[in-house]
């Protein structure tokens, strides 16, 4: 059943294979931008909350690294995954379900998924603070860039450029996400000043 926010059926969705590959490659990229903007939207709450703005510091925190570590390997990994376990799963699901239905669906389960890593981190940290932290680093671009990435995966399906374009932007993102995870592995600690 087609919904009016879903195309004709693209020949890259009749796989389930290829259509995580390519919920992959949409996803990726949005989230490398949104989770990037929400991280650092986190880390300037959690220096206001923690009292840590009243000047320039030139390391991060435990807490900062934590959420960085996590942004970084959802990127690398976590997406990849995600698309061709809970998301296939789900798009099953899901797919005789209005587009809306679908959409906060997978917010939902992206939201749901980064519970674990920001239950971690604030457990880790020890401060209530790193709570607000989570939630704005790591939860809300999870649940966000999931329901955009469900709403435009079949157009963008739709259309042998638009794929093509998506998974080099994919592939750009993923090896930069995985260049700073040697960056930080070959630089570690990066830093402790509030533990």
């Amino acid at each position: 059943m087609a919904h009016a926010i879903d195309p004709v059926p693209a020949p890259a969705l009749e796989s389930p294979q290829a259509a995580a590959w390519v919920a992959a490659a949409v996803t990726i990229p949005l989230y490398t931008v949104i989770g990037t903007a929400c991280a650092y939207a986190g880390a300037m709450a959690w220096e206001e909350l923690t009292g840590g703005g009243d000047g320039m510091r030139l390391r991060l925190d435990q807490t900062e690294v934590a959420v960085f570590l996590a942004t970084v390997l959802i990127i690398a990994v976590g997406i990849a995954v995600t698309a061709h376990t809970a998301g296939r799963w789900l798009h099953a699901r899901t797919a005789d379900e209005p587009a809306s239905v679908a959409v906060g669906s997978f917010a939902t389960l992206g939201g749901v998924l980064a519970l674990a890593p920001a239950l971690a981190i604030v457990l880790g940290s020890g401060d209530a603070a790193a709570a607000v932290f989570v939630v704005l680093g790591l939860v809300l671009p999870c649940a966000v860039v999931a329901a955009i990435a469900r709403a435009v995966v079949p157009a963008v399906a739709s259309s042998e450029a638009a794929i093509v374009a998506v998974a080099v932007l994919a592939v750009v993102c993923t090896l930069i996400a995985v260049t700073l995870l040697a960056a930080t592995w070959a630089t570690w600690p990066l830093g402790t000043a509030r533990g």
